[in-house]
C-alpha cells in the first residue's frame, strides 16, 4: 500500500489492537484493507499464485495468534509485511528448496501483468535496481514496498539506526543516477 494516508496506517493499527482483544469483525476488516498489498508481497516472493494464497492463510493465523505482541504506535503495516515476508520466505524454503539460491530473488518488485501500458518504465526500474547491491536492494525493498520505518529495519535486519539510514540514502542517491 505505498501512498497509505495517515488516517490507513492508524485504522491498521486500531484493527490490530481490536483483533488482539478478539474481534473477528475487526481482523475480517484488516483482511478486506490489507490483503491486495500484503498478496503482492507473498506472491513476489512466492512467484506463484497459489502459494501466495497459502502464505496469506497463514499470514492471517499469524496476525491473531501474535496480535498480542503488537504495539500500538509501531507501523501495522509494515508489522503485516514482515509477517508476511517471513512466511513467504519460509513457504519457498519448503515448497521449492533447490530454487531458492538467493534471497535477493524474492524481491521483484513488478508483476508484469499489472499496468501493461507502463511496461517500459517497469524495465527501466528494474534495470537501475539490478545495478543496486543486493543489500541496497533489501533495504529500499524493506523501506517502500513493506512500508517499514527505519527503526523497524534496524531491528529486522540487526542494524544501527544509523547505519540504516545512511546506507538508504546512499542506495536512493545511486538509484536516482541510475533513472538519470
Amino acid at each position: 500500500m505505498i501512498g497509505m494516508t495517515d488516517e490507513e496506517r492508524q485504522l491498521i493499527n486500531t484493527l490490530i489492537s481490536r483483533v488482539k482483544s478478539g474481534d473477528e469483525k475487526s481482523l475480517a476488516e484488516l483482511y478486506m484493507l490489507c490483503y491486495k498489498g500484503l498478496f503482492s508481497v507473498a506472491r513476489n516472493i512466492t512467484r506463484d499464485r497459489g502459494g501466495a494464497e497459502d502464505v496469506i492463510q497463514d499470514v492471517f493465523i499469524k496476525v491473531v495468534r501474535s496480535a498480542g505482541t503488537f504495539r500500538r504506535g509501531e507501523n501495522g503495516y509494515g508489522w503485516l509485511c514482515a509477517i508476511t515476508r517471513n512466511a513467504a520466505l519460509d513457504y519457498v524454503k519448503k515448497n521449492n528448496p533447490y530454487s531458492y539460491a538467493d534471497i535477493d530473488e524474492c524481491f521483484g518488485l513488478f508483476d508484469p501483468a499489472s499496468a501493461p501500458e507502463r511496461i517500459d518504465e517497469r524495465t527501466e526500474i528494474r534495470a537501475a535496481l539490478e545495478k543496486l547491491s543486493p543489500p541496497e536492494r533489501k533495504l529500499l525493498y524493506l523501506k517502500y514496498y513493506c512500508d517499514m520505518t527505519v527503526r523497524e529495519i534496524a531491528a529486522n535486519e540487526n542494524m544501527k539506526k544509523s547505519t540504516v539510514s545512511y546506507n538508504i540514502l546512499q542506495a536512493e542517491e545511486k538509484l536516482k543516477k541510475y533513472l538519470k
